[in-house]
């Protein structure tokens, strides 16, 4: 006889992940990386200037790719791409991001994505839920039927918290098309204390199994 047991977890993400990219082209492959890492610095600077922790920005990778001329003898121009990773929890962070996306030519918003601090810990909550629910029906069958089972194999699944990743694309975009597609308020706004960003709901689920035999 097998079973299985669900659950599913809400719980309201508390931080944001946004994406942002550097791209820099040039005849030159030396100016070209050193044109992507001025930027780069330029703009981590920025964003510690506004506020926001340097230990939330992370340069997570950097790629340099050459594109070739019709004749294919050698490159015509190199490109050079950094992406950045900025962790943020209000809405005066998204905004001064979104300035940035649009006071410099070479950066682009690639999109976000929520999440939530303690997300090992709401995961493995989903995972015991789901075991519960798993004995709970064990036990419901063994006082409908009178017998006892004895667990003979288990599998569980993995545990992923489900979410939209909103607003990617890979075209540049103004602060104030970000401020209208994530519902936050103008640019013009005065940070306050009451600048929580309006995150969704994170929805952790699992699910089990058990094959059971007669004792």
């Amino acid at each position: 006889t097998e079973f299985t047991g669900e659950s599913k977890i809400e719980a309201q993400a508390d931080k944001i992940i946004v994406e942002i990219s550097i791209k820099t082209e040039n005849i030159s492959l030396e100016t070209c990386l050193k044109s992507n890492q001025e930027t780069r610095e330029t703009i981590i600077t920025e964003l510690i200037e506004a506020g926001i922790p340097a230990d939330k920005i992370n340069a997570e990778s950097f790629s340099s790719t050459p594109g070739y001329s019709p004749s294919g003898d050698k490159p015509g121009k190199y490109k050079a791409r950094t992406l950045i990773k900025i962790t943020i929890t209000n809405k005066v962070d998204f905004q001064e991001i979104a300035k940035i996306v649009d006071r410099y030519s070479e950066v682009e918003y690639l999109g976000l994505t929520f999440k939530h601090s303690k997300e090992k810990e709401l995961k493995k909550q989903a995972a015991e839920q789901a075991i519960d629910d798993l004995l709970k029906k064990k036990a419901e069958y063994e006082k409908k039927f009178g017998v006892t089972l004895n667990l003979r194999s288990f599998s569980e699944q993995t545990v992923i918290p489900q979410a939209p990743q909103t607003y990617d694309h890979d075209t540049k975009v103004s602060s104030s098309e970000l401020s209208l597609r994530s519902g936050e308020m103008p640019k013009s706004a005065a940070k306050t204390e009451e600048t929580t960003f309006p995150l969704c709901e994170l929805v952790f689920t699992a699910k089990v199994s058990g094959e059971f035999e007669l004792r």
